[in-house]
């Protein structure tokens, strides 16, 4: 059984216009020769369209995934630490995902995105979770808060009593500054919260696509730096043989948790 752990399935009313200009910039500056960014404004919010998730299950299909697990991301307006809101509100575009795993029954899943700046972030997780099904919690740093705020933690205490995993975004992604995202801001609340299962999201993805395991505070560097596997052996003392191996160590135990994470999400 193959499951794809994570992946984004939106509209363009799910996502604010300072996202959409985000991935124009991105793609317009993405390799050489650098195109026109106002070439890219009509066609980048059509390549993310995907009423009803019917593009990704034909491309499931294609690519022979199983099942597939949708972070939803809540990159909106909340309280006003950011300028624009989508056109759905977070309990809406939740509404949607929740119709589309219907419609894909056993195969499309979905984690609740909540900011926990909002006032409302528990009411909503919790409605989110048992109104509409929703497995997880997803949280998005980049927006403005760090993993061990305390503002994480009525989030963290819910999740705890819903039984429900948190995936943190732990990755550079779109984003330029990774300070918000160091895998390392997770030590307290793993500590604080050992019943919780904590999901580091793209932990492991450099600017060059580089995928390694990550040890300590040294290799972490090495990462976000985006250093080659010789330049991080050379830094860290770890042998680049070592390095290779403990990736493939890591895809295999990745892929017996996705197993287990699949026969979480189909019985509840």
């Amino acid at each position: 059984m193959l499951i794809d752990a994570h992946t984004h399935v939106w509209i363009p009313e799910m996502r604010e216009p300072s996202l959409i200009r985000a991935f124009n910039w991105k793609e317009a500056r993405s390799s050489l020769p650098y195109k026109k960014y106002s070439d890219l404004t009509p066609v980048i919010p059509e390549l993310y369209n995907d009423p009803g998730a019917e593009k990704w299950a034909k491309h499931m299909e294609y690519v022979g995934i199983d099942a597939a697990v949708n972070m939803s991301n809540d990159f909106g307006g909340a309280e006003g630490w950011a300028c624009e809101c989508a056109q759905l509100s977070v309990m809406e575009i939740h509404q949607e995902y929740a119709r589309w795993t219907e419609r894909h029954k056993g195969k499309f899943f979905s984690f609740m995105g909540v900011n926990p700046l909002r006032h409302n972030a528990v009411e909503l997780l919790e409605r989110g979770v048992k109104e509409l099904g929703m497995k997880g919690l997803k949280l998005l740093p980049h927006t403005g808060f760090y993993p061990n705020d305390r503002v994480c933690y009525r989030l963290y205490e819910k999740c705890a009593d819903l039984g429900i995993p948190v995936c943190i975004h732990t990755g550079a992604g779109i984003f330029k500054y990774p300070k918000y995202t160091n895998p390392m801001h997770l030590a307290e609340p793993a500590l604080d919260f050992p019943e919780l299962e904590f999901i580091m999201a793209e932990v492991i993805i450099t600017k060059k696509q580089t995928r390694i395991r990550c040890g300590n505070e040294k290799f972490l560097e090495a990462v976000y730096s985006s250093k080659t596997f010789k330049e991080i052996s050379e830094n860290t003392g770890v042998g680049i043989n070592t390095l290779i191996s403990r990736k493939r160590y890591a895809v295999l135990a990745l892929r017996e948790r996705l197993i287990e994470l699949y026969k979480l999400l189909k019985n509840n």
